[in-house]
């Protein structure tokens, strides 16, 4: 065998490999962004009560 020569089982696997990781890395990446979002939006709440009792 040389090394261009892949046999067709590994040419599916490694496609369903790279298909499987760009799916997990989109998932993960929405769900980091909405984490991001929320943790962002309850320091901002956080400010606003700390500046309201300080008054």
């Amino acid at each position: 065998m040389f090394f261009g020569q892949m046999p067709e089982v590994w040419k599916e696997d490694g496609v369903s490999k790279i298909l499987t990781f760009s799916i997990y890395e989109g998932v993960f990446g929405k769900l980091k962004n909405r984490l991001g979002m929320i943790l962002g939006r309850i320091s901002l709440l956080l400010r606003f009560q700390h500046a309201e009792t300080g008054l």
